[in-house]
């Protein structure tokens, strides 16, 4: 990198800040917790990424936003919701049970945002782990939970509406 004398050092290194973060956020994105404006957003990317006998009803999310608001977040590009991430507390644990990214937001990185921001506030909550299923065939998903160091734990049989079996991985924080 190179440094240019002429700025003051706090200007060069808030620039290179920025370079980076700009870097790991290309699209000017922001995690942050869903908002009851957002709930048809949300219900939309479901019904988008999940066949109709998978997806969640809206009332799971509506329940979410009541019972336990900080484990529904959204991926919010400006001022747009292009996913969200959802769970609920389970003992130790935080269970991740739906998360999803808009068809036209996908491979941004935005689906890693959300699993690391609903990580950390399961950690901040001072959970042990996060368990969630996906289908064996997932292998987008597969790939990114295994990236970020989720192992499976074992195989749940017929686990979906159309027959299809799942894998129970878990990830200690």
């Amino acid at each position: 990198m190179r440094i240019d004398k002429s700025k003051p050092k706090i200007t060069v290194w808030v620039e290179a800040v920025h370079r980076g973060l700009a870097a790991l956020n290309p699209v000017n994105c922001m995690v942050r917790s869903a908002k009851w404006e957002d709930l048809g957003s949300i219900i939309s990317i479901e019904e988008q990424s999940f066949p109709p006998e998978e997806a969640f009803p809206p009332w799971i999310f509506v329940n979410i936003l009541k019972l336990d608001p900080e484990l529904l977040i959204v991926v919010d590009c400006k001022g747009s919701v292009e996913g969200y991430a959802m769970g609920v507390v389970e003992g130790d644990s935080c269970h991740l049970i739906s998360i999803a990214v808009a068809p036209s937001s996908r491979g941004k990185g935005l689906g890693r945002m959300l699993l690391r921001s609903f990580e950390s506030i399961c950690r901040d909550r001072g959970l042990a782990k996060v368990v969630l299923e996906v289908k064996v065939d997932n292998i987008v998903a597969l790939n990114l939970y295994r990236s970020e160091g989720y192992k499976v734990e074992r195989i749940l049989p017929k686990y979906y509406p159309d027959g299809s079996n799942a894998y129970r991985m878990t990830k200690r924080i």
